[in-house]
């Protein structure tokens, strides 16, 4: 189904100096956003990259200062409970969880190579699933804290060569509609953000033709984010995202 929630508030939320962030796919182009807003707006941020050797790379790109890095793969819970510990016991407690992670493919069912749903399930669900999982736990202890992921706006229209992006977005949909269930009354809050198609120099590179006046622009999907952990306007727990700020 669609989403009939309001939109969240995307002007700039809430001071974040002193808060601890943890977000997850900073080597993609809205994670990377987010990472740098969030150090300019003086939180402290610990990054979980999937890979290896995405932690010297991420380092030398956002530095030490205020920023750690870490590897999680993405369905290995122990690595995310040791991050998590480090996390906290480095940059102090976790305020929030902004779950960027996420893949996109496009191609017909029957034409599409057989691991192409696991792919787009793993990064749009599982890796997000297995860092909450490590994180939940410590934020009901605190009553406090929020878990924020990057949904689709699609889920629910359709579409041609898009049926397994659209599945696993819409789990991702259901996922957050439940987590958000469980944690009422214990002071976290579990919500996603659901942007149109969002306005990347990756996205203008894959549909050179289409006409990206009725996309997201960067900038909005990044506040919105912030807006959802800290300052969320409507009922939720999924937020579409409006094209502009004003």
């Amino acid at each position: 189904m669609r989403e009939r929630a309001s939109p969240v508030m995307t002007q700039d939320p809430t001071s974040l100096s002193g808060k601890v962030l943890v977000v997850g796919g900073a080597s993609g182009q809205v994670g990377g956003a987010v990472v740098r807003y969030a150090l300019e707006a003086g939180a402290r941020v610990a990054i979980a990259v999937r890979k290896s050797w995405q932690v010297e790379k991420t380092t030398a790109q956002f530095g030490t200062k205020s920023v750690l890095v870490g590897c999680v793969p993405d369905v290995d819970g122990e690595a995310a409970a040791g991050f998590a510990k480090g996390a906290n016991d480095a940059l102090g407690p976790i305020d929030a969880l902004l779950c960027c992670n996420g893949a996109f493919a496009a191609s017909e069912i029957g034409r599409d190579s057989t691991g192409d749903l696991q792919d787009l399930m793993t990064a749009n669900l599982f890796a997000v699933a297995n860092l909450a999982r490590a994180m939940v736990g410590s934020m009901k202890q605190r009553r406090l804290g929020s878990i924020v992921c990057v949904g689709s706006a699609g889920v629910g229209l359709g579409g041609a060569g898009v049926a397994n992006y659209l599945a696993s977005k819409a789990a991702l949909h259901e996922w957050v509609r439940a987590l958000a269930a469980e944690l009422v009354g214990t002071g976290v809050r579990a919500a996603a953000i659901v942007p149109s198609t969002i306005d990347t120099p990756s996205n203008r590179a894959a549909m050179p033709g289409a006409d990206t006046s009725q996309w997201v622009p960067m900038d909005v999907v990044v506040r919105a984010m912030f807006a959802a952990a800290f300052a969320p306007v409507g009922s939720g727990p999924l937020y579409p995202v409006p094209r502009s700020t004003s």
